[in-house]
């Protein structure tokens, strides 16, 4: 169906959290709508609509990406962007798209945005000080947000609980390197008569 320009809606966002949680539809794994806003939220006042769907994010399209791949260009290339601007949908209604039997519950993703990459591959590949460096920021991070609980389950339970699975894999990573350093034997030190016995040897040679 061609979109109408008229059922296009640009918000611009200028503080963090946004305010709302997106989903993908059964019918619908190519894109991400609008789950739910908060009261009094930066959405909220901005007019948000439950069930819109997200076309832009700053003047890229991402309609029609796959849910996981929107999400991931979200967190990846404009967690940090203030203000950014979302172009979204309007919700259709029932004469143009069957909602009533299918409701915005599946595979929720909310706007959480960790201030450090956590990736799968980061968190495989960097070295343990990195890792513990990362560790702290996000633990500050959590500390200080102001997310729901509700919406903390439902971003670490998206995509088959993604993120705490690679959260359990770092932190079985780092206790196996720190048990293994912990476990190395330290080399034994000579003596001072060895010390000398090794300079005189080595004098000789």
């Amino acid at each position: 169906m061609a979109l109408n320009l008229s059922d296009e809606y640009v918000v611009e966002f200028t503080e963090q959290p946004f305010g709302m949680t997106w989903t993908s539809l059964k019918s619908d794994r190519d894109n991400l709508y609008v789950k739910s806003v908060e009261h009094g939220s930066h959405a909220f006042y901005g007019k948000v609509s439950v069930g819109s769907k997200l076309l832009k994010l700053a003047d890229q399209t991402v309609e029609g990406l796959g849910a996981k791949e929107i999400f991931w260009h979200f967190t990846n290339t404009y967690r940090h962007t203030l203000p950014l601007k979302i172009t979204f949908q309007k919700p259709a209604t029932d004469d143009d798209q069957e909602h009533d039997d299918e409701k915005l519950t599946t595979n929720t993703t909310s706007t959480i945005q960790f201030p450090v990459d956590c990736s799968e591959k980061t968190m495989q590949y960097s070295t343990p000080q990195r890792l513990q460096e990362i560790f702290i920021t996000v633990l500050e991070y959590m500390a200080s947000n102001k997310n729901t609980p509700e919406q903390w389950v439902q971003f670490l339970s998206s995509n088959d609980y993604q993120t705490l699975s690679i959260f359990a894999k770092t932190t079985k990573r780092l206790f196996e390197l720190e048990t293994e350093e912990i476990s190395e034997p330290k080399p034994e030190q000579q003596s001072d008569e060895e010390e000398e016995e090794d300079e005189n040897t080595s004098s000789a040679l």
